[in-house]
């Protein structure tokens, strides 16, 4: 012993610093622990029992941790209840291998924890703003079209062959776009414009009119718009169009839509096909009238059906308008 004035001597080898408790051979006695079990790290503040549990070899004994494990990291505030997991403050820690990113349920294996997200699936994506993130489903299902562009695929005209081949000039090259706009509530807001190429090489075609169809009814997945006016410059002047209405049926994912309509006033009296068509179509039933831009008297109803629609990717339609084809030079 050194013989420090006030300490104890209880026992050989104790470095006798003042005010330690030398109850235990081996320990550092640094000043103020208590020195309950032998081998602690015995670091100043620590109580080595109140908070710490100090039951494995190891443990950093961070006040407030509980050192289930060995291996912690025993941030406080963390459960650690399992080895190798990163002990974010706040998360559950309830699975080897979560990232524990703060404010994540952290249920299952393998989920990626976007904050917010419900992950109590395993396989839930998750990963797009938006999701549902409804148990099971794979989140990648739009809560409904908006923005998205199609392409209209030629449908046909019944009980006139002579009408139906007058609709080339509209789709013969020409394929029609529709992009959804805007989708609010039980309300569908839609563009029609002509386009150019097919497929994914589709695109739309800037020396065409668009026609703004009127905020129509969305009860997913049935939608319809109108109406709306490409005018007499639609397609050129080869046909112009009023009154355009379209509607159909979207797919669950609304990457596609079936059983497509549309239907317009479309003043036919350019059509090449026909020496005159008016009197080619009376036999149909089809009479021509007044157009409602009152320029002519060629124009008929005109209702194409069996439509379908395929997404785009990657295209919005922009509105034009005469005044726009008129001042750009490239048209």
């Amino acid at each position: 012993d050194d013989d420090v004035a006030g300490d104890d001597d209880s026992e050989p080898g104790d470095d006798d610093v003042v005010g330690d408790d030398d109850s235990e051979p081996g320990d550092d006695d640094v000043v103020g622990d208590d020195d309950s079990e032998p081998g602690d790290d015995d670091v100043v503040g620590d109580d080595d029992v109140a908070g710490d549990d100090d039951s494995e070899p190891g443990d950093d004994d961070v006040a407030g941790d509980d050192d289930s494990e060995p291996g912690d990291d025993d941030v406080a505030g963390d459960d650690d209840s399992e080895p190798g997991d990163d002990d974010v403050a706040g998360d559950d820690d309830s699975e080897p291998g979560d990232d524990d990113t703060a404010g994540d349920d952290d249920s299952e294996p393998g989920d990626d924890d976007v904050a917010g997200d419900d992950d109590s699936e395993p396989g839930d994506d998750d990963s797009e703003p938006g999701d549902d993130d409804t148990a099971g489903d794979d989140d990648d299902t739009p809560v409904d079209p908006e923005g998205f562009t199609y392409e209209l695929s030629r449908g046909e005209v019944e009980f006139s062959l002579v009408l139906d081949r007058a609709m080339n000039p509209i789709f013969a090259g020409k394929p029609m776009l529709m992009g959804v706009l805007d989708v609010e509530d039980d309300e569908i807001w839609m563009r029609l414009a002509p386009g150019r190429g097919h497929g994914v090489e589709a695109r739309q075609d800037l020396c065409y009119p668009t026609a703004e169809l009127d905020p129509g009814v969305f009860a997913d997945p049935w939608f319809e718009g109108g109406p709306g006016e490409f005018g007499r410059q639609a397609f050129g002047g080869e046909m112009p169009v009023w009154d355009a209405w379209l509607s159909g049926e979207f797919a669950a994912d609304h990457d596609s839509f079936t059983d497509g309509v549309l239907s317009f006033v479309a003043d036919v009296g350019n059509v090449p096909i026909y020496g005159n068509i008016c009197s080619a179509l009376e036999p149909d039933g089809i009479h021509c009238g007044p157009c409602p831009d009152g320029l002519t008297e060629t124009c008929v109803d005109v209702t194409l059906s069996q439509i379908d629609g395929t997404r785009i990717l990657d295209l919005a339609l922009v509105p034009r308008t005469a005044e726009d084809i008129d001042a750009d030079p490239g048209c």
